[in-house]
């Protein structure tokens, strides 16, 4: 309506977003600084606004401004795996084996029995349950010897595995804050095999540089990535530091970096699992009734939120309250 356009820029007016006289949308405090302003005279100097027939020609758009990718995000302190690290520690030390590699499960109508080898002693074990959950990755765990029915089987083979590759580079300097004023967030190209590079948002400011994910891809882009060799890798990423930060990622490589391709990971085999809409509807139920005494979790039974450990969580919330009620029928 008229009053509202009225009322919108009377806002904008005031926020100084646009002229308050010509309406335009122009150089001004809240979209940043060129040359910040100082003491003294140094009052600094307002960056421009792009054109908008050339930001329309930018490709990289608001890729990541999603709901699962908005501009501000918590994070757990030490790394995001401390969560996992956190419920470790909250439980008794003998509810959790660790090195222990599963290679068989077997049920009947009363209990499972699953066999494990001890990665560094090579000795085998079976323990028996009453229940089994498994948080096994599916493509992982049709490879392990057990005794599900077909009808199981082609349900844990439905979703596709995608593949996923990260990449970090280790800095002496953390120039993008320091010389750019970047602090977090994350810079997005089209140049094949990139992605993203993400800014560290821990450490501000601190003297002993940091580390930055220079590249984040999936799908076929990943397994390409993962093809490379350790150097291959890694000046590919050193390439594409350079053409965003020119002349700042070579001097300040420390040498160091890591790459991990969860596709090809033995325990992982994947990134994450996609259901379409048609397995969804008709494989999925299949496994969330599980299979007489063994269950299925993880963040394979959370399609919405495929590769989160926002997934993995809410498939564990689901299937206890779904132990709970089959322990409560006896």
């Amino acid at each position: 309506s008229k009053e509202d356009s009225e009322m919108l820029l009377e806002y904008l007016r005031h926020t100084r977003l646009i002229d308050r006289k010509t309406l335009e949308y122009k150089a001004n405090r809240a979209r940043g600084y060129q040359d910040y302003p100082g003491t003294a005279m140094h009052i600094g100097k307002l960056s421009k606004p792009y054109k908008l027939n050339d930001l329309l020609k930018f490709k990289v758009g608001t890729a990541y401004e999603t709901a699962d990718h908005p501009a501000v995000m918590f994070q757990a302190v030490g790394g995001m795996d401390q969560i996992a690290m956190a419920m470790y520690k909250s439980l008794p030390r003998n509810l959790v084996t660790l090195n222990a590699e599963v290679t068989t499960i077997a049920q009947d109508d009363d209990g499972v029995d699953v066999t494990y080898i001890n990665t560094k002693s090579g000795k085998h074990k079976t323990v028996r349950a009453d229940y089994c959950i498994s948080a096994i990755p599916f493509p992982v765990l049709t490879k392990i010897n057990h005794d599900f029915s077909p009808e199981v089987i082609d349900a844990l083979k439905a979703p596709t595995s995608a593949p996923a590759f990260k990449l970090g580079l280790q800095l002496s300097r953390r120039f993008w804050e320091q010389e750019e004023m970047i602090y977090g967030g994350t810079s997005v190209t089209d140049i094949p095999g990139h992605g993203v590079t993400s800014y560290p948002s821990s450490d501000l400011h601190s003297n002993k540089g940091g580390v930055l994910l220079s590249s984040y891809v999936y799908y076929g882009a990943a397994v390409k990535n993962s093809n490379l060799t350790v150097a291959q890798r890694n000046e590919f990423a050193l390439s594409i530091g350079e053409k965003l930060h020119p002349g700042k990622f070579r001097k300040y490589y420390t040498g160091n970096a890591i790459s991990m391709a969860w596709h090809r990971q033995k325990y992982n085999m994947c990134g994450w699992l996609d259901w379409s809409s048609r397995n969804h509807r008709r494989k999925l139920p299949i496994l969330l009734k599980g299979e007489k005494r063994v269950l299925f979790t993880g963040n394979g039974i959370s399609p919405s939120l495929p590769g989160w450990m926002a997934g993995a969580i809410e498939g564990a919330w689901y299937t206890m309250a779904d132990l709970d009620k089959r322990v409560a029928k006896g």
